[in-house]
């Protein structure tokens, strides 16, 4: 949608750069049927958060000299995009072979390749089980991006209880 989008990578592809997927984002892109005139490339901006540095990544299409990191199954990252439309990515082949996510301590941002089995696809049934495992995670937060703001649910409570489904981005 125009402004930002929180989505994940549901693959893996080697060596698959955020200009790549800028570029497939936009090569797929097709706009709402009541925008007229949408701009060439509207997808132009994509941010990381590196958990490992504790810094932003941000890369602009065209621009090869700026971080244009990898794009990795499991991280989550913002688009940002000049028109509402639709944009897929695919490749052929299975992606259960990507290696679990990486929870460092303090704020991961991630996505899951698909869909949570259907007992843990809800904020508070994930972050049970989670804690059912030893990680102490006590909030999960994502990006509304039609009231344009994050809505988190903490653990034992019920408010904002959203669901938790794949592609989407999570903190």
């Amino acid at each position: 949608r125009n402004g930002y989008s929180l989505t994940g990578f549901i693959f893996s592809k080697p060596n698959y750069t955020a200009e790549d997927f800028l570029k497939d984002l936009n090569a797929s892109f097709i706009p709402k049927a009541e925008q007229p005139n949408v701009v060439k490339n509207p997808v132009r901006y994509i941010f990381h958060y590196n958990a490992d540095t504790h810094k932003w990544e941000v890369h602009t299409l065209g621009k090869t000299n700026d971080d244009n990191f990898l794009i990795r199954q499991w991280d989550g990252y913002f688009i940002a995009s000049l028109a509402d439309g639709n944009s897929e990515v695919t490749q052929k082949g299975p992606y259960s072979e990507a290696p679990p996510p990486v929870i460092t301590q303090g704020w991961s941002l991630i996505s899951f390749p698909s869909d949570p089995p259907a007992p843990y696809r809800t904020a508070e049934a994930l972050l049970q089980a989670a804690k059912q495992v030893g990680l102490n995670i006590t909030s999960i937060w994502r990006y509304d991006s039609n009231q344009r703001q994050y809505v988190g649910h903490r653990i034992d409570t019920t408010e904002n209880n959203f669901p938790v489904l794949a592609p989407e981005g999570f903190w």
